[in-house]
């Protein structure tokens, strides 16, 4: 396959591909080359910098269970736009360690400390 199209259809679905984008031996070639990069994982800031007060250490949050039904305060937001108590999310994960769960359909939502569970690590 051509590297153009390689490169069209997405790093994920190529990750040789995509190690050879970086410079070698940098952080995102290592990423890459290591083959657990998800499409999911990459879209993490926590993946290429955790700030001082980044609160996990070498690790990242991959999913949480939720202990309380979190919905947006938003009021364009819909009920499908909710987390629900018991169930278990994928994340995303700022630099400071701040998450937010992938809900279903497809949209982001902020959760506090204290109202989930990390039960899955990269």
């Amino acid at each position: 396959m051509e590297k153009e199209t390689a490169f069209n259809m997405g790093y994920d679905d190529y990750p040789d591909y995509a190690a050879s984008q970086f410079e070698p031996g940098s952080s995102l070639a290592n990423f890459y080359s290591t083959g657990w990069a998800t499409a999911r994982m990459h879209e993490s800031p926590a993946c290429y910098y955790k700030s001082d007060s980044y609160p996990y250490g070498d690790r990242q949050p991959y999913k949480v269970r939720m202990l309380a039904t979190v919905q947006s305060d938003l009021p364009y937001m819909t009920l499908a736009e909710t987390a629900v108590q018991g169930e278990v999310y994928e994340v995303y994960t700022n630099s400071h360690g701040a998450l937010s769960v992938y809900l279903p359909c497809g949209e982001k939502l902020g959760v506090k400390p204290g109202g989930f569970e990390i039960v899955e690590w990269y």
